[in-house]
Parts: C-alpha cells; sequence; structure tokens
C-alpha cells in the first residue's frame, strides 16, 4: 500500500514559504494602516476609503481576518498536496474538511505539519480498513432487490441502484452524490493492488465520464480493475476483473466482521 504523502513538495518548504507569507503580509497591512492614518491628516477621513481592501474595515482587522483565511487555505493546500484524502475513509474524509472549514487545525509551524503527516501514516492501516469497510458496504446492499449482491461477501459481480441520472431528453450524468463511492471504490482497490492511488486519466471518474460524453454511442467503460455498464433506469453494473483484490477486500471488510456486528 502506498502512503507517500509528500511525493509533490517537502514539508519544511510549504511550512517555510508560509512563514515568509505570514510575515510579509503582517508587515504589508501595517504599512496599509499608516498610509490610512497618513491620507487621513492631509484629506480627511472620507478619502480612507481609496486604500482599504474593504472601505468599512480598519487594517488590523483586514489582517486578522486575511492570516486566518490563510492558515485555513495553506491547511486545505497541505492535504491536497500531499493526498491526504485518498488513504481516508469518507468520514474520516468528511470530518477533516470540518477541521478545515471551521479553522480547528493547529497554527503552522515544521513540528506540527510534521506530526500531522505522522500521525496520518502511524494510523494508515487502520484507515484503510476504515475505507474497505466503507466500500464494502456500499457494494452490498442490505435490502439490495438484487440476489448478485449478497450479504457477507462480494462476488465477481454487484448491481447498484440511483447511479446514473437520465433525464426525459436523454442527457445522461454520474449522479454526483454517488461520485465520492466511486472514487473510494476505485482507491481502495488501487490501494489493495499496492498501486497508490488512481491517476487521471486512468481513475475510474474519468473513463465513466468519457463515456457518458459519448453518449448515446456507448453505455459503458472498463478500466484496469472494472467493467462498468449502466442503464437509463439508474442501475450500474460493476464486473471486477481482479478476483484477488476481491478476495482480499472480503476478507478485510466482510465475512467475520459482519457475522459479529448481526450477532
Amino acid at each position: 500500500m502506498n502512503t507517500d504523502l509528500e511525493r509533490h513538495m517537502p514539508t519544511y518548504e510549504m511550512v517555510n514559504q508560509y512563514t515568509i507569507a505570514v510575515s510579509e503580509m503582517t508587515k504589508a497591512y501595517g504599512l496599509l494602516s499608516q498610509a490610512r492614518a497618513r491620507l487621513s491628516s492631509v484629506v480627511g477621513p472620507y478619502h480612507d476609503d481609496v486604500i482599504p481592501h474593504r472601505p468599512s474595515s480598519d487594517p488590523a482587522a483586514c489582517c486578522d481576518e486575511a492570516l486566518k483565511a490563510v492558515h485555513r487555505n495553506m491547511w486545505r493546500g497541505i492535504v491536497k498536496k500531499t493526498e491526504i484524502k485518498k488513504i481516508l475513509s469518507e468520514k474520516r474524509a468528511t470530518e477533516l474538511d470540518k477541521l478545515l472549514e471551521d479553522g480547528k487545525l493547529p497554527e503552522i509551524t515544521l513540528d506540527t505539519v510534521t506530526q500531522f503527516l505522522a500521525n496520518l501514516r502511524g494510523n494508515a492501516g487502520d484507515y484503510f480498513k476504515e475505507a474497505c469497510c466503507e466500500v464494502f458496504d456500499f457494494l452490498r446492499p442490505r435490502r439490495s432487490e438484487y440476489k448478485t449482491n449478497t450479504e457477507f461477501e462480494i462476488g465477481d459481480r454487484v448491481i447498484l441502484n440511483y447511479m446514473i441520472d437520465c433525464d426525459k431528453w436523454g442527457y445522461v450524468s454520474l449522479n454526483y452524490h454517488r461520485e465520492q463511492k466511486i472514487l473510494a471504490l476505485d482507491n481502495v482497490f488501487h490501494m489493495l493492488d499496492g498501486k497508490g492511488s488512481p491517476k487521471y486519466p486512468g481513475d475510474a471518474i474519468t473513463g465513466i465520464m468519457a463515456a457518458i460524453a459519448n453518449h448515446p454511442r456507448s453505455w459503458s467503460c472498463e478500466t484496469p480493475y472494472f467493467e462498468i455498464k449502466w442503464h437509463k433506469k439508474g442501475s450500474m453494473h460493476i464486473k471486477f476483473k481482479r478476483s484477488d483484490l476481491v478476495k482480499r477486500l472480503n476478507a478485510i471488510a466482510g465475512g467475520n466482521r459482519l457475522k459479529q456486528n448481526t450477532a
């Protein structure tokens, strides 16, 4: 399983650039405040509106807000560039998004970022198992009308409902709310195969979107791990090309885990 989270830019370089940017912004807003006071002494307070980023804001308050925004965006950038979310379950990824949105992550220093990444690496095995369990549960709906979808293990194919939207004019699209499920499925199979995260344009989402763009000539696509077909009623048929990976998924997320939970 590939968990290389720093393939794009070293951690120390990201933190260094952030630290320099914060210093520059603090100085810039301080100079802006001085410039406003200087102009006010010359032309009066009405003309203060010429300089501020927001006319009614005090530069010090603007600086504080801007630094908070930069802090959130920097953490978002670290998460994106290190591809952390690709090793997380959908639940964990949602929790991380909430922390990012609320600005609840610590100040950015070399120590805090290094520790953050180290914690993720240390828990990568647990996160991977969680992702496998989520994908397994998605692939075998408990009340599915299709006998293909078994309760305690995944077979060589599954049928999923509500995956495709097709309107009365024939416009076809992948259901937005199901897109994350396909992404998670693709991620898990890549990691089961030890290949790391899927890369554009070899990922399942891109394959499905490209095939849909060729509608009505194509209602199917094929990826390294799946043969996928869809129908106007919204169902999607997925045939797995690697039985060994399906067996591994069943061993991690099916069988005894489900029997214990339903006992």
